[in-house]
Order: C-alpha cells, then structure tokens, then sequence
C-alpha cells in the first residue's frame, strides 16, 4: 500500500460530525503525532462538516514537530486549523492535568510505546468531552504479525507483556470492555514485502525484521551459541584471548591430558597402537596423548583430522621438532569430521579422541555414533567438553534458556553431559575426570575493551555479544555474582570434563 493510501484511509475512521458546543472548534487530541501526515487526513475530514479545528499536537520529538509544521505551511486546505504545539511525551503530557476536554482524541500506532498502555487509554478517556469519540489504532492479534509477537512473547518474553512493545488491539479492547465502554472496529489488510529478511547480510531485511519483531539486533540474537559457524575468523581471536585469560600456562593444560589416558590399549600382537584424533588442531594434546601410550607400546600409527591446513603444518612442525615422536607414524587428513566420516573408512582404532571438538561439529549425536563406529572392541573414546555443573557451563546454559531459538544441540551450547546422555543409551561403560580451570574475566568489565570484549564472545560462544545489550548484560551479571576478585582480578570458574568410554567385545 502507498504511504499517501495509508495515511488516507483514517480520514474514513474519523465520525462524519462530533458533538461540540455552538461557536467553538472541534477539538482534537493527537498522542504521538509524529509527522502529520495522519492528523492532516483527519482534519481534512473534520473540515467538510465544521468550520474550524483546535488541535494539540503531542509529539516529544522536535524534529518530527518541525516536519508537522513544515507540512502545515506548504497544505493551504489546513489554513482553518488552530494549532497547539505540546512537545512532550504523552506521560509528560498527562501530568499537566490539563482541563480542557476534547471531541477526537486519537492515538494511532503509539500505545506501543507508552510507559503504561492502561494508564495512557485512561487519561485519553478522562480528557475526551461527553459525546465525543476516541480512536486508537494497533496491530491486530488476530493478524499474522500479531500472531508472530505473540509467538515470540510465549517462547522469549520475560515478565509483564503489556511492559513491552508487544502490544496490540486486543489490549485496547479489553480495557474498553473492563471500562464498560461502547465501540466498533475496523480493519485494514496490508501487505508487507519481507524478501530481504531471508537475505544474508541484508541490512534492510535486518531493520525490516527488528521492526516486525519490535526486538533490536534480533538478527544477532539468532546466532547465540554460533560463534566458530558464524565467525569463525572471530572465533580464532576470540579463543587466543580465551588461552591469554585462563590462570594455568598452556603447558600445564596440555599436559592435564596425560593423566585421562588409559595406561594401556587391547591391540593384536605385533600391531601398532592405533588412535584416531578428530579435531586436532597444533598437535599440543594430541603429542602428550601419544607420548602416554608409547610409554607402554613400540609403535603408534596417528591418524589426524584436522580441517585447517594452517593448524595441520604447525602440527607437524612440532613432530619434527620433538624427536620423541619419531616412533609415531602420521596420516594426515586435511579434512571436516562430515568429510572424513563420509569416507567410510574401515579402519578400527584403539584409541579416538575429541577434545574440545564437539561444540563444532554438524552434528555432535552423528558424530559420537561414528566414532564409536571406528572404535575396537576393548578400545577407549575420550571426549572432553564443559561440564553443565561448572559455573561457564551454567552461563551458557543460562544464555540458551533466555535468548536461544531452536534446538540447542544445533549450537554450540554442547556439554558434557549430553555425551553422557548419548553413551547411557548406548549402554556404555564409562569414568568422567573434572579439570577446574580460573579464568580472568575483569578485561570484559573493562569499557571498550577489545580483549574483553573478544574473551565475552568466546565464553558465551556468540559472536560480538558486546553490540546486543540484553545478552551482554546478563552474561556480565551472571559472571559478576559467580566469581571470586581476588587482587582486582574477576576469576569465572570453567570446569572441562573429560569422559572415557570403553567399548566391549562382541
């Protein structure tokens, strides 16, 4: 519909006469009058049955008064209306407990935006003079767009709906039906192009769709938990500032890892220990793996997959840098885990392992299934990821309850406990092994800190969660009453789960 047809079509809404006094204007209250545009077609319309109009023109914004006025001058046809120009908001504008009582009050598409919509229609009530007519103009709820704030009230919406912007005209009607009020409706069907919503970086498909939804940077909120899918360049940054904030040295990480292997593997006699690692990255865990198991075999025989070809050459300059992995034989496979595990390789493993791989995958249940695929009989899976109990585990938890959108399993929001759900239906035998790890959050508290701001994103595994308030804010106020200061540094407690399944013999 064009803007002019819009605009028009409430000059047919406005009564054809209004109950005044003989010798005075019509009087008319506009809340929220922006522009004029509409206001003009009303009083066009006002104007074919009285000979003049009093208008008060509420509108806090100066520079939408400014068009108003502008609009005024240059429309001869509203030479006959008086104007009152009020610039405040409508709950400054109430205040005044003005006298004066009017014939028209109207409010279209505002009570979205008041501070309190049943106290709004109240005082409109109370200034509108006896037989005279108040009109409001919402979002219908039984339109599709109502029914799509409504949806995303139910699955989203936290306390009063009516505290918000998701509000429509059956909020007006109830209260006109609680006030034992008189009214009739009418509706207008408008058609709304939203193609560029489903376009990709579309900058007017994301203002299209934070306007539909009344909710900012709702775009961003789609990617809560798809930090490495969405970002993966931000992801990389993110995770050096991560490595930089954790209060152990990556030595000592890397090396946590030697304790959870297995002392020995079931192998055939003769063979080489065989391990295969999904997600291997530089090789630091990986090399204190393989060193654990060459304390008690000859031989160990290495596949890597690894997606990154940057991570695979750091790799293997760490082999040829530490002779003490001369008796292990690489198989390099540049590849994802989907690619690799399309492969259909026949291959069994001793030993297969994920650290810290999971949150990454496609699909985490497709991907333990075809580990355990590829895992000898006597063999060992070993899977580390957060665990659910730790407090970054809870945030991220936390973060899913109040701004995820779909199946949480689809992000990377994964825990270790949903790999121990996975091994219980598959009735594996398996022992889990807790590593805490503190790590230094007080650079995210730090304004306009780009550090904190990366190690925010990489913590709440969403990219730039410093530009989506309500998500920043509660991240920051969970790790806030969650951390311990000491020596001014805001220390979150990580707790990683390694879990080590067993696979019978058959």
């Amino acid at each position: 519909m064009r803007k002019e047809n819009y605009q028009l079509s409430y000059g047919s809404k406005v009564p054809d006469s209004t109950l005044r006094e003989p010798g005075t204007d019509v009087r008319v209250l506009g809340i929220g009058s922006g522009s004029g545009e509409v206001d003009s077609a009303m009083f066009k319309r006002l104007l074919q049955r009285h000979s003049s109009v009093y208008s008060r023109v509420v509108e806090p914004s100066g520079e939408m008064i400014e068009k108003y006025k502008t609009l005024v001058r240059e429309d001869t046809s509203l030479g006959a209306v008086k104007f009152d120009w009020r610039q405040q908001t409508a709950e400054e504008y109430f205040q005044t407990k003005e006298d004066t009582k009017f014939h028209l009050v109207h409010a279209v598409h505002v009570l979205y935006n008041v501070e309190d919509h049943d106290a709004t229609l109240r005082n409109m009530w109370e200034q509108l003079a006896d037989g005279g007519c108040m009109l409001v103009a919402m979002e219908s709820d039984t339109s599709n767009w109502g029914k799509l704030q409504y949806k995303l009230w139910d699955d989203f919406g936290q306390g009063d709906r009516l505290k918000t912007s998701f509000r429509t005209s059956g909020d007006v009607k109830r209260w006109f039906d609680t006030a034992g009020i008189s009214y009739v409706t009418s509706e207008d069907e408008i058609s709304v192009n939203v193609t560029e919503c489903f376009k990709d970086d579309s900058e007017a498909g994301i203002m299209i769709l934070e306007f539909l939804t009344k909710t900012p940077y709702v775009s961003r909120r789609l990617k809560v938990g798809r930090l490495n899918n969405d970002s993966p360049a931000r992801y990389a940054a993110s995770f050096t500032s991560f490595l930089d904030a954790t209060e152990m040295s990556k030595e000592s990480y890397y090396h946590s890892y030697e304790s959870k292997v297995p002392d020995s593997t079931l192998c055939e006699a003769g063979t080489e220990v065989r391990v295969l690692g999904i997600g291997s990255g530089s090789g630091e865990a990986d090399s204190i793996i393989t060193k654990k198991l060459l304390q008690h075999h000859n031989g160990v025989y290495n596949r890597v997959v690894e997606p990154s070809g940057e991570m695979i050459e750091k790799y293997k300059t760490l082999v040829r840098e530490d002779t003490s992995l001369s008796a292990v034989k690489f198989d390099w496979r540049q590849q994802t885990t989907e690619e690799y595990f399309q492969t259909k390789e026949n291959t069994k493993f001793h030993l297969i392992h994920a650290i810290n791989v999971l949150y990454y995958v496609e699909d985490p249940v497709a991907t333990l299934r075809n580990m355990w695929e590829q895992l000898a009989d006597g063999g060992y899976m070993l899977v580390t990821m957060e665990s659910e109990n730790g407090d970054w585990g809870k945030l991220q938890l936390k973060l899913w309850d109040d701004f995820g959108q779909g199946d949480r399993l689809d992000t990377s929001l994964r825990m270790a406990g949903d790999v121990r759900r996975w091994l219980d239906t598959m009735g594996a035998t398996y022992v889990s092994f807790q590593n805490k790890v503190n790590v230094n959050t007080t650079e995210c508290f730090e304004k306009n800190s780009e550090e904190g701001m990366l190690l925010l994103d990489f913590i709440t595994h969403t990219p730039y969660t410093s530009d989506i308030p309500e998500i920043q804010a509660m991240a920051l106020e969970f790790i806030r009453r969650h951390s311990s200061v000491v020596d001014d540094r805001i220390t979150f407690l990580s707790i990683e789960e390694t879990i080590v399944a067993f696979k019978k013999g058959t």
